[in-house]
C-alpha cells in the first residue's frame, strides 16, 4: 500500500526483536464468546462510540453468544448514535435492551426512553415510589429544526437467474430521492461484505 511508504519515515523497521519473556499466548477455544466489554452472570454489555451501530457478524455472535448462556445484550451508545434496522431488531425484546449515555441526563432506553440505572450487574429502570418508570427528559425533549425523516420501505421481487444483480432498485430510489448513489451499502446484514458501490 501507498507504494511501500509509511509516515513518519522511521515508522517500518525490518529489524527483528526477540521475546524476552516466558508468556506465550493460548488461543481461545473455537466456542469462546466474543469479546464484550462487561460480563455479569444476567448481562453481556457492548460499549458502542459510533454513529451507526449495524448487525455485524461479531455483533451477532454476541448475540447468539449470550442468549445461549441465558444473559441479556445491553448495547451503551452516546445519544448521537442510530442502530440499523437489524441490529434494533434484534435488541427489540427484554431482556436485551439500547442504552443510550446522555451525559447531561444518565442513562435511558434507546428506544421507549425509560431511565435506567445500573443494578444488579444490568441497566433497569428507575422506579418512583408507585413502582412506574418515568421517561428521560432527553428522550421527550423535542426541538423544532423544521427538518423531517423519510421512513421508506421498498420491496422487490424479482425470479433467480444469473444476471441478476442485487441492489439496482435501492440504488435507483436513492438516486431519485437524493440525487446521488448511496455512498456505501450492501446486500444484507451483517455488514461484513460491502456492495460494488461502498465507499
Amino acid at each position: 500500500m501507498l507504494g511501500g511508504e509509511v509516515w513518519p519515515a522511521g515508522a517500518a523497521t525490518t529489524e527483528v526483536v526477540p521475546l524476552t519473556s516466558d508468556v506465550s499466548a493460548v488461543p481461545a477455544p473455537a466456542a469462546a464468546a466474543p469479546a464484550v466489554d462487561v460480563l455479569t452472570p444476567s448481562t453481556a454489555v457492548v460499549i458502542q462510540d459510533r454513529p451507526v451501530v449495524a448487525m455485524t457478524s461479531w455483533l451477532s455472535d454476541a448475540l447468539r453468544a449470550a442468549a445461549g448462556d441465558d444473559r441479556a445484550v445491553q448495547i451503551v451508545t452516546p445519544p448521537t448514535a442510530r442502530l440499523t434496522l437489524a441490529t434494533r431488531t434484534a435488541l427489540r425484546g427484554l431482556p436485551n435492551r439500547w442504552v443510550v449515555q446522555d451525559p447531561g441526563h444518565g442513562y435511558y432506553d434507546g428506544l421507549s426512553g425509560v431511565v435506567l440505572h445500573w443494578k444488579d450487574g444490568t441497566f433497569t429502570p428507575v422506579r418512583d415510589e408507585h413502582g412506574a418508570a418515568r421517561v428521560a427528559e432527553a428522550f421527550g425533549a423535542v426541538t423544532g429544526t423544521g427538518e423531517r425523516q423519510l421512513l421508506l420501505t421498498l420491496r422487490t421481487r424479482f425470479p433467480a437467474d444469473a444476471d441478476l444483480v442485487l441492489g439496482r432498485a435501492l440504488e435507483t430510489a436513492c438516486t431519485r430521492l437524493t440525487g446521488r448513489p448511496p455512498a456505501g451499502w450492501g446486500t444484507a446484514e451483517p455488514v461484513n461484505l460491502l456492495g460494488p458501490h461502498a465507499g
